[in-house]
């Protein structure tokens, strides 16, 4: 479990999956999700879309633009940022930058 949750500390930024994550690792896709829900009592979507959504408010509150956070973040498209952004934090990346 240490090496799955090593990898991604590592990598959270960029678009990886519980595929990428087996097959870095040669584990199957199975083990990775079912082993990762169990001991963290979330899924990896969960745990992966939190990591990037803390990480995200950090920088946009130190001065990063929002739609640079975005991408830095490894989210493809702002919209699917944003929705949620404002789900997990109650309020828009750019009032955040405000506050």
């Amino acid at each position: 479990m240490s090496s799955i949750i090593e990898y991604v500390e590592e990598h959270f930024t960029e678009s990886i999956t519980a595929e990428r994550i087996a097959r870095e690792l040669h584990f199957s896709e199975t083990y990775v999700s079912h082993r990762f829900k169990d001991e963290m009592g979330i899924t990896l979507y969960q745990y992966l879309l939190k990591k990037k959504l803390v990480h995200a408010f950090a920088i946009i509150r130190s001065g990063t633009p929002a739609t640079e956070a975005a991408q830095s973040c490894g989210f493809s498209d702002y919209s699917t940022f944003y929705k949620r952004y404002k789900a997990r934090f109650g309020t828009s990346p750019s009032r955040a930058a405000k506050e």
